[in-house]
């Protein structure tokens, strides 16, 4: 099931209200009980989406035997700030990343991509670096940081960033652009850089796929690294996933077009707000060595 954001925007801030509410008067009663029961029956569907896969489980195990012992109660108190916080960051970020949409919008609006344009959204990326790990920041800044290493910028690499640009904007609400005329510059134009840049790697309880041309000795290898340090191996891209590896940058899996089935797959999760990282090589084969 496909999270709404705005959705879990209005979820977030009743519960927000509900834990307050409780922590008025210090107290939980009956009805404060079964109205906590009440918004873990209606978000179950979200469980394991995050900020559920925490919310869930903790009010599920506090409310079980609807008797709220003092420590019970600072933990749901403890997370009432937490909530405030993490809901705060969420809007931030969610606020942000709308905001990079926009300024993207206004790029390709004439049709031309100019090199004060690209510069000045280099210097928007690096001041919102809180956006790291959210699709499609850091794909941009690996595509922006490739194109400005040597200071020019060539058609083609303006070309590339038109290209990726299509890729995440609602191509519908593009006036400049008909369909067609997106359709033959994604016909025309590979890109390789859907990778996290330097990705922070974790592995125990951690769930990793594996894309890219591997004899099946070379995958288990890895497979059997990857549990040895306390991950999980899934054959299929899903949102339970939380790295997918790309083992083979060089063949046409890692075009643009076609990215291969998992990578696009992973790249379908991440635009309905699953938090999926996609790793290159290099920085897994490094992450395992630690």
């Amino acid at each position: 099931m496909v999270l709404d954001k705005k959705e879990l925007d209005r979820s977030i801030h009743l519960l927000e209200g509900l834990l307050k509410g409780i922590a008025f008067d210090q107290r939980i009663n009956e009805r404060e009980i079964d109205e906590l029961n009440h918004w873990i029956s209606h978000h179950e569907t979200f469980r394991r989406h995050y900020p559920y896969t925490v919310l869930i489980p903790l009010l599920s195990s506090v409310l079980a035997d609807r008797i709220i012992t003092e420590d019970e109660k600072k933990d749901i108190l403890w997370f009432c700030d937490k909530v405030s916080t993490e809901n705060y960051f969420y809007n931030l970020v969610f606020s942000d990343l709308q905001r990079l949409h926009g300024i993207i919008h206004g790029i390709l609006s004439d049709k031309i991509i100019k090199d004060e344009e690209i510069y000045s959204l280099d210097e928007w990326l690096n001041d919102n670096s809180h956006l790291r790990n959210h699709y499609p920041y850091d794909e941009l800044v690996s595509i922006i940081d490739g194109i400005l290493e040597d200071k020019k910028i060539s058609a083609r690499e303006r070309q590339m960033l038109e290209r990726y640009f299509l890729e995440f904007t609602n191509n519908d609400l593009l006036s400049a652009y008909s369909k067609e005329d997106v359709i033959q510059i994604k016909e025309k134009m590979t890109i390789g850089a859907v990778c996290a840049i330097t990705p922070d790697i974790t592995f125990k309880n951690h769930t990793f796929a594996i894309t890219g041309q591997l004899s099946n000795n070379d995958k288990n290898s890895l497979v059997n690294r990857i549990q040895s340090l306390g991950g999980n191996y899934s054959h299929n891209v899903t949102g339970s996933v939380n790295y997918l590896v790309v083992m083979d940058t060089q063949s046409l899996l890692w075009a643009f077009e076609p990215y291969g089935r998992k990578i696009d797959q992973a790249l379908a999760l991440r635009t309905q707000g699953e938090p999926l990282v996609i790793v290159h090589k290099k920085d897994f084969l490094k992450a395992l060595s630690i």
